[in-house]
């Protein structure tokens, strides 16, 4: 679990006194700059906007993110499934971040114990709202079958069925836990009266095989990379947030190169490369928006992308092993539909759901620095590390809207900690 004490510590030597910009509503903490990143720094940021083994409770629960398979594995296993369909997918997609419902649901129904103790009687499935609704495949047809809507916005919830498409109960969201408890323990009974009538013998449900969220995209991608997004320390607020539930939200999505794309981050012929455009603006387009607190759409990167680029530089090589230290920087702007500077003036951009509907301009502004290790033999990454930390405005909730320092990671997900037995990865910790 990550020290408060040395976030505030590194925080405070690390960050210039607060501005004293106004506090906004609801008494939001002034916003301070965001810190400095280096070498020395930036894998203490890394570790901080990542979540920690706390935060990941939630994960005990072995979710499945491919609901066709996990249909057909119940019907094998002959146990009870349950779905969870949010916006964005709960467990997050690529360039698509889950809902705030998600992010609620993670913290406060899924992570407790009682709950994780019911939700083990059952096969445990994900799906996106929206997809899952109007889709077709085997997926959206065992959910229409079973009375599940056919509209996206309707869709999203809680939902238990027999492993034959029976409907053992539904709950609206995700949240809070008093009716997920209730939706299980009935939608149990249900189910364990079937048994006994039915003759159903149901077999342990396997642990998750795989680390990784998307295994089949992952293998195949150049790059495949799990992005967090957080709040950043404000002065001397270590845990930003408008209460003790909602300190240090994160949320998460995913970002896949190809691998020509992701050969674009080796410079070529020389010690030192830029990024390619195309392959910058991809990187920043929809994961430099805050979403830490739910979905962001990102930027239109064509108007929003005001300056910014990204440095490869080579600091060892092997005959296997190219290491690469990452730098940069990027500034970010746009105003929401409607916005004229010139007629609205610098109004905030606060928008979406739980929002006041304010037009105005929003954005991000700050630097980039990490590390990755590329093998030369299988032409992919075994190690990739970038950090952008900066300045984020607008977009937010109405009572915490000022600018504020903001934090993003960029790492390969289930990226050992350190290179596998005989691997000389140059830089492995």
């Amino acid at each position: 679990m990550r020290s408060l004490a040395l976030a505030l510590a590194l925080a405070a030597a690390l960050q210039a006194p607060p501005r004293g910009e106004p506090q906004g509503k609801a008494g939001a903490p002034p916003a301070g700059p965001a810190p400095a990143l280096d070498d020395k720094t930036y894998k203490h940021w890394l570790d901080f906007i990542r979540p920690s083994a706390d935060e990941l409770k939630w994960k005990a629960v072995p979710w499945r993110a491919d609901f066709a398979a996990a249909i057909q594995e119940a019907k094998a296993l002959e146990r009870p499934i349950l779905l969870w369909s949010d916006q964005g997918n709960p467990l997050g997609m690529v360039d698509m971040a889950p809902s705030v419902n998600t992010v609620v649901a993670r913290r406060q129904v899924w992570s407790d114990d009682e709950v994780q103790k019911l939700a083990a009687n059952f096969l445990p499935a994900t799906a996106e709202v929206w997809t899952l609704a109007t889709g077709r495949g085997p997926g959206p047809d065992f959910f229409h079958k079973a009375g599940g809507p056919t509209a996206g916005a309707m869709a999203h919830g809680l939902y238990c069925f027999t492993p034959d498409g029976e409907g053992l109960g539904f709950h609206f969201l995700s949240r809070p836990k008093e009716p997920v408890v209730k939706l299980l323990t009935e939608a149990l009974k249900k189910w364990n009266d079937l048994v006994v009538r039915n003759g159903y013998k149901p077999k342990p449900v396997p642990a998750l095989k795989s680390k990784e969220t998307w295994p089949e995209r992952s293998s195949k991608a150049g790059l495949f990379l799990v992005v967090h997004a957080r709040d950043l320390p404000r002065g001397n607020v270590a845990r930003p947030g408008r209460d003790d539930a909602e300190r240090m939200w994160w949320n998460l999505s995913f970002l896949e190169f190809s691998e020509k794309e992701a050969e674009g981050f080796v410079p070529a012929g020389g010690s030192t490369a830029t990024l390619p455009e195309a392959i910058f603006k991809k990187l920043v387009r929809r994961h430099l928006g805050d979403f830490s607190h739910g979905n962001n759409g990102g930027f239109d990167v064509e108007r929003a992308l005001k300056k910014g680029s990204l440095t490869s530089e080579v600091i060892s090589a092997t005959e296997s092993f190219v290491t690469l230290r990452l730098r940069g920087d990027v500034t970010l702007e746009e105003g929401t539909r409607g916005y004229d500077p010139k007629a609205h003036g610098q109004q905030l951009a606060i928008t979406g759901d739980h929002r006041i509907d304010q037009e105005g301009l929003y954005g991000f502004q700050g630097t980039f620095h990490g590390r990755a290790v590329f093998d030369t033999r299988r032409k992919k990454f075994v190690q990739f590390e970038l950090v952008a930390a900066g300045t984020r405005k607008g977009l937010r909730p109405k009572d915490d809207y000022q600018p504020a320092p903001m934090g993003f990671a960029f790492t390969i997900e289930g990226q050992p900690e350190k290179p596998a037995p005989g691997d000389k990865t140059p830089g492995g910790r």
